[in-house]
């Protein structure tokens, strides 16, 4: 038997099991406090602070309308010149800026968009936006572009010839809501 693990001198059995018992005791309560304050450390500990998505959203923005005359051929398939015309024209039929949300913001959404037939995820994603935000801007900027077209997309008339032949009256004189 090793001495090391031998009884002390002046130490009995109970003393030995006694003493045994108490340092198992106060191991296992000091275990217990050390997982207890880990598990509160996990709760309550002082998070790291976030990415500010409004300067990360702004960044974005920047790189894609006011960098590279490129980028923006590319991601929204206009040059930089056509996209500030396009967001002008919007600001005179009455968008304005929001709180949070610009109209070159919202324009780009609605471009990007239609440049690659994008989800709303997929674009709520790219532009640190929820996916109510982009659905409600997106229909905004669709209505008046709708406005828009019809100050510049003339529809043609059309004019049938032949339209006093015979062959038409029989369609002016039915009733077809019977």
């Amino acid at each position: 038997m090793d001495p090391s693990l031998s009884l002390s001198d002046g130490e009995s059995d109970d003393e030995s099991s006694s003493s045994t018992v108490r340092k198992t005791y106060v191991i296992f309560r000091m275990l217990e406090f050390a997982s207890q304050a880990s598990q509160w450390h996990e709760r309550h500990r002082v998070k790291e602070p976030s990415i500010d998505y409004s300067i990360a959203r702004e960044i974005y923005l920047r790189r894609l309308y006011y960098g590279n005359d490129r980028v923006c051929r590319e991601q929204l398939r206009l040059n930089k010149h056509c996209f500030s015309v396009l967001c002008t024209k919007l600001k005179e039929l009455g968008m304005k800026d929001s709180n949070h949300v610009t109209v070159e913001e919202v324009v780009a959404m609605f471009l990007y968009v239609l440049s690659f037939n994008l989800t709303n995820r997929k674009v709520s994603f790219d532009f640190i936006r929820s996916g109510d935000t982009v659905s409600r801007y997106f229909n905004m900027v669709l209505h008046a572009v709708l406005k828009l077209g019809r100050q510049y997309v003339v529809q043609p008339t059309t004019e049938m010839e032949g339209f006093e032949d015979e062959k038409w009256d029989w369609f002016e004189s039915k009733n077809f809501n019977n």
